[in-house]
């Protein structure tokens, strides 16, 4: 990868800057960079949106994520935190369960905080990247909605394809980091939601991604 190696060092990133970027590890980039390991289709679309910033990014200068390594550091902050991402330990207790989805919910406004500090199109579709599974249908699904969200209020004009793939079907409605019994929390939520989450069965008042 060749191409991988004069973009990184033209933008002055390194290996391990460019490994987070991507949500995979810095021995892969030495690998695709020595062309002794191929890389699967979904990072060759991260590539893609790599290849294409320009010496103006903010990527040069700021410690900007994307939606690919947003994910993976969720997945690996819930296995931290002894909880796996299927759901399979995920805590009965009611308000274990709220602080554990206050925690995804922080995610979704650093992503959100990140996103703002990108003002082209080239920088704002890498941070689009199609971003691996956490292990967790629902998270997956509210990854896709925010993307949906944030591009609502961007210079993009598409939706990235990827997003449609990531859908809650047949699934309850999901009120993350609120109690369980319909109260008049889950009513603003409903009320005050992001279209493209409750488009999911995700309901999240607005001003709580505001506040958290």
């Amino acid at each position: 990868m060749n191409t991988l190696l004069a973009k990184r060092q033209e933008l002055g990133l390194t290996q391990a800057q460019v490994a987070r970027m991507l949500g995979t590890k810095q021995s892969n980039i030495s690998s695709y960079e020595r062309g002794v390991l191929a890389p699967g289709s979904v990072i060759e679309q991260r590539f893609a949106g790599l290849l294409a910033l320009t010496l103006d990014s903010r990527y040069r200068s700021f410690e900007v994520g994307t939606f690919a390594s947003s994910a993976v550091s969720l997945r690996d902050f819930l296995l931290s935190s002894g909880v796996h991402p299927s759901g399979l330990n995920k805590p009965n207790d009611e308000t274990d369960r709220m602080l554990w989805e206050t925690d995804v919910i922080r995610f979704m406004i650093e992503l959100r905080n990140q996103f703002t500090h990108l003002d082209n199109s080239q920088d704002q579709n890498f941070f689009m990247s199609e971003p691996a599974t956490t292990g967790n249908a629902d998270i997956d699904a509210l990854y896709a909605g925010m993307a949906v969200h944030l591009i609502q209020t961007s210079l993009l004009e598409r939706v990235p394809l990827w997003t449609n793939k990531r859908l809650r079907t047949n699934s309850p409605a999901w009120f993350p980091g609120l109690p369980d019994q319909r109260s008049i929390l889950h009513r603003d939520a409903i009320a005050n939601g992001i279209p493209s989450l409750r488009a999911r069965g995700i309901f999240i008042d607005r001003k709580n991604l505001e506040s958290i």
